[in-house]
């Protein structure tokens, strides 16, 4: 047991080292939604060239953090486009 607990804190700490993923908004206006799908509340309004921290992916759609503000929200994946750069604070 000890060492599945030592092998899972590992694997965690690895995963922080690795950059994280950007996209940018590649579309004229995305909205940013409470959940990963259509029906749920748009919680902003997100400009083209709106710079994204990528959280996770849910399906076809992103989990996201906005450099800019600091807020979280889903992102339809085409809407955005992938890039392999680390935001700065």
């Amino acid at each position: 047991m000890p060492c599945r607990l030592l092998a899972i804190a590992i694997l965690c700490c690895l995963t922080s080292l690795v950059g994280a993923e950007e996209a940018k908004v590649i579309v004229q206006r995305a909205n940013m939604r409470a959940a990963p799908n259509l029906e749920s509340a748009v919680i902003a309004s997100l400009d083209q060239g709106a710079r994204l921290e990528v959280l996770e992916q849910s399906g076809q759609w992103y989990k996201v953090k906005v450099v800019a503000t600091g807020k979280t929200g889903y992102v339809y994946q085409r809407l955005v486009e992938l890039t392999q750069e680390t935001p700065t604070p």
